[in-house]
């Protein structure tokens, strides 16, 4: 480390008299007896820039490849690689002198410090040898194994007429007990090869991956590169969705969410059966996750409704998880129930059969308001409208819920029931006796008596409206109740038992209106009865609830006190307006409304749900078009693959040449042919032509990394050096490395290259300056500042349609830092033209449908993107037609603050190209 870094020219810029010494010390340890310090002496040699100092050593350094140790071998391949690659006069005859040590090396790593050598100064050579062992490659090492994949990609690039040959050594490769060999194994033909046979190998490649891999990080790389091969190859990557499915078994929900997600574009009619059966047995884990739950449900809901022909497999599985599931998955499912009926007709009666055999098992509230909607929505005929109200009626209980008045006599038939529960709650207590062993050696009898609830007392809807006070679910019931009259008085059956029905419905209503809207709220029993029965109400909460209920004679006069619970006047509204419409059934307009125009509305809204979905696939499919636009030159060469020896074209390049045939024909390489164009496009000028180090800079983003390749030009008459860029950073960001010192020549230039690491999409920038001496007595060093790199949050977002409408709602609400901008553009005068520019510019999907009618003069509309940090971006814009100009407001919301003003930014520096 001391010879690396000490100081070796003098000011006048010659090396140093007492390098001389130096010179003789390094070659009396690269002739040491000690491997290990001949090792490190080599390894020294590859860091010196110091020809003079090179020259006397170049004797012994390749007189250390016939050493017995391989470390030392090892080490002297690498010195003799630094040397030719910066002076090529001082050993000449390196790569003759490789070459021949390669065929007689037998340790692998050596080997491979060999090849990557050859690789780099003398190709031919590396090629050469690789022919010759290419049978053996699969019994070399990894590492060695790497670097053939390497060359093999560059040589089917550069020698297209045999790439069969080297494809067939990856493919080969693929048996390789090696992960790193595998995964590059399939990148190298995926890169190399558009062949369906190629594909195929690489996709089996990948999924064999994502079995094997036990870190999350890497199964969300092959996912990620799996999502690269379906926009080119969707028919090959169809037949491995079973084998992708099977990273559902490890408990992480975002590879799950990515792997679901590319599922749901996979899947075809032939194997959406065992698709489904997957799903389904993943749902039916008992140890499964709430929000793994939550994304298998909205996976099946998906495949269901794409194939109605297969729904009817999984109605009844959903349904029976909908009791036990929270909030939010049991809308997923009652979203899933609900347009699978309209749908699918013929499930009405399994969706209504299964909903009734689940409705006494729920315990959230929400989930019983959206059960008996739905349960008014389904039924049809008499048999299932007297089994839902049947079902309704054992979970209200026993009515009324709170009497006006209560007597002696009635008193008595109330203390009598309550004995007779209490007897009853004795028996089903049950004793248990063990033997324990006294300190003195004697045994004693213990006994333990447990009490078990009664089961018959826990009802449901009288649970939420008299213990948690949750009136909301009161208006549901009205609804369902009068759906259920009106839905019977259609159906035309006898009068008198129409009549029975119309009145117990209202009966129930009734009764919930006294409750809730009594000033008075009447305890159960006295502070006596209280206590007696304390470890009764403890054990059967419900008993209490519907005691209370009924006031006793003790508690009347001493105990009156408000209502706990008051039900809010819009609900009260609600069931009053309910029992007008029961009472009205002759009403048509009320019946209509209930009735007719609520199915209609329904069927509406997935009329127009699925055409908005037919609408984003049409525009996308048309945006894929328009961009495979390809340009031929008229005096360009036509190939006739017909024209061929067949005896030349292996299957692999057979389908490899069609597969480029149609791609060209397509257009689909346009993007390959503009890549320099997009690299000009994405260089910045950091100094000015006439400074004395020009530089510019190629900024390439890749996910968490930024590359910087900076082109540095000395512009002086005068040998510059010690030259040096400082980087120094603002935001979350990190350089990684700092750049070496060089020495230009006049006019001498040099590409630099250094990377960035990237831990946010917070605001950023790149600063810096360029060091330099130009004269070794110089005491002041020359410096020039460089222009400030600006880090482009548009780089790493992207656009995403994976979020429904409630999860945009729930983190709209969740989301604190907000940014609100203006908007005025005069130069676009139609509203979706300029939604449709502010989705290019920000890099952004829009979520809602953007038909408007040509009268309409306003739109409103949400817009979402997601960064490769998972993180989520939202947009809500808000635009009208003010005459010729069109104004509005536009509001970012995101979790952090720099992420909101950073996109603020943007957008602001885009509305003003078109004001």
């Amino acid at each position: 480390i001391y010879w690396e870094c000490v100081e070796k020219r003098g000011n006048d810029g010659k090396l140093l008299p007492e390098m001389i010494l130096v010179c003789n010390a390094l070659r009396n340890d690269l002739i040491h007896p000690n491997e290990y310090i001949r090792g490190c002496t080599l390894r020294l040699c590859t860091k010196l820039r110091e020809k003079e100092i090179l020259q006397p050593l170049i004797p012994s350094i390749v007189a250390n490849l016939e050493h017995r140790h391989s470390y030392v071998r090892k080490n002297a391949v690498l010195a003799i690689f630094a040397i030719y690659k910066l002076f090529p006069d001082l050993i000449p005859d390196a790569p003759n002198t490789l070459i021949k040590f390669i065929q007689n090396e037998s340790d692998l790593a050596t080997k491979r410090n060999t090849f990557v050598s050859l690789f780099n100064i003398a190709q031919q050579h590396a090629i050469q040898y690789m022919n010759t062992v290419l049978d053996q490659i699969p019994t070399m090492g990894e590492g060695f194994q790497l670097v053939v994949l390497e060359l093999a990609r560059t040589l089917c690039r550069t020698h297209p007429q045999e790439k069969s040959k080297y494809i067939k050594c990856i493919i080969t490769l693929m048996e390789s007990a090696s992960d790193a060999v595998l995964f590059e194994c399939a990148n190298t033909l995926v890169a190399v090869s558009n062949a369906p046979t190629a594909v195929k190998a690489a996709a089996n490649c990948y999924t064999q991956l994502l079995r094997s891999q036990a870190d999350h990080n890497i199964r969300l790389v092959i996912l990620e590169r799996l999502a690269g091969l379906k926009e080119k190859h969707l028919n090959v990557l169809q037949d491995v969705v079973i084998d992708i499915l099977k990273v559902l078994q490890y408990p992480n929900p975002e590879t799950q969410q990515k792997a679901i997600s590319l599922v749901l574009d996979l899947v075809t009619s032939r194997t959406v059966e065992e698709v489904l059966l997957s799903l389904k047995k993943e749902l039916l884990k008992p140890l499964i996750q709430k929000n793994q739950k939550q994304i298998l449900v909205k996976a099946v809901h998906q495949c269901a409704v794409r194939f109605p022909e297969i729904s009817s497999s999984v109605v009844e599985t959903l349904i029976d998880l909908m009791p036990t599931s929270t909030v939010e998955t049991a809308n997923d499912i009652f979203l899933f129930a609900r347009e699978i009926v309209e749908i699918v007709p013929s499930l009405r009666v399994t969706v209504l059969q299964n909903l009734l055999s689940n409705f006494d098992e729920i315990q959230e509230p929400l989930t019983y308001c959206r059960v008996l909607w739905l349960l008014g929505h389904c039924v049809e005929t008499e048999e299932e409208v007297m089994s839902v109200f049947d079902k309704i009626r054992n979970s209200v209980g026993t009515l009324p819920f709170v009497p006006v008045g209560v007597d002696k006599n009635k008193l008595a038939e109330e203390n009598v029931i309550e004995n007779k529960a209490t007897s009853s709650a004795k028996k089903e207590t049950s004793s248990t006796n063990s033997k324990a062993v006294l300190p003195d050696g004697t045994y004693q009898t213990q006994s333990a008596i447990m009490y078990q609830s009664p089961q018959q007392n826990l009802v449901s809807f009288r649970n939420f409206i008299t213990i948690g006070g949750e009136h909301f679910i009161s208006s549901a019931l009205a609804s369902c109740l009068t759906k259920l009259v009106l839905k019977l008085h259609q159906i035309g059956i006898n009068k008198s038992v129409y009549n029975q029905f119309r009145a117990k419905c209202m009966l129930i209503l009734v009764s919930i209106l006294r409750f809730a809207t009594c000033e008075t709220n009447y305890s159960s029993s006295n502070k006596n009865q209280k206590s007696s029965h304390h470890h009764t109400a403890k054990n059967a909460n419900i008993i209490g609830a519907i005691d209370s209920t009924e006031p006793s004679e003790s508690s009347t006069s001493s105990s009156k006190k408000a209502h706990k619970y008051a039900m809010d006047q819009g609900t009260q509204e609600r069931i009053s307006f309910c029992l007008r419409v029961i009472n009205e059934e002759d009403n048509e307009a009320l019946v209509n409304a209930f009735v007719q125009q609520s199915k209609q509305s329904l069927q509406n809204f997935y009329k127009n749900l699925h055409a908005q979905q037919k609408a984003k696939a049409l525009e996308a499919q048309k945006d894929g078009e328009s961009s495979r636009t390809h340009k031929v030159q008229i005096d360009e060469t036509i190939k006739f693959r017909q024209l061929k020896a067949r005896g030349y074209l292996s299957q692999l390049d057979i389908e490899d040449e069609e597969f480029s045939d149609v791609k060209r024909a397509t257009g689909k390489n346009k993007g390959e042919e503009n890549s320099f164009e997009k690299r000009i496009n994405r260089v910045v000028q950091l100094t000015g032509i006439s400074d004395s180090i020009y530089a510019e800079a190629f900024v390439l983003v890749n996910q968490y990394d930024i590359i910087l390749e900076f082109l540095v030009v000395n512009r002086t008459k005068e040998t510059v050096q010690n030259l040096t860029i400082e980087l120094q950073t603002v935001g979350d960001i990190k350089v990684c490395e700092r750049p070496q010192s060089y020495t230009l020549g006049p006019g001498q230039s040099k590409q630099i290259k250094t990377s960035v690491k990237v831990s946010s999409t917070e605001m950023g920038s790149i600063s810096g300056a360029i060091t330099y001496d130009t004269s070794p007595s110089q005491d002041d060093r020359n410096c020039v500042c460089l222009n400030d790199i600006q880090i482009n949050v548009l780089d790493y977002i992207y656009p995403s349609t994976e979020c429904s409408e409630e999860e945009y709602l729930e983190m709209w609400s969740e989301y604190e830092w907000e940014n609100k901008l203006i908007i005025c553009s005069s130069k676009i005068f139609e509203l979706n033209e300029l939604i449709d520019t502010i989705c290019k510019f920000m890099n952004m999907s829009c979520l809602t449908s953007k038909a408007i009618d040509s009268n309409s003069s306003f739109l409103s509309v949400n817009l979402y993107a997601k960064t490769v940090f998972g993180e989520s971006a939202l947009m809500n814009v808000s635009v009208y037609k003010q005459g010729s100009q069109i104004t509005g407001d536009a509001r970012v919301r995101s979790k952090t603050q720099g992420m909101a003003i950073a996109l603020g930014n943007q957008f602001v520096s885009s509305m003003d190209t078109i004001k």
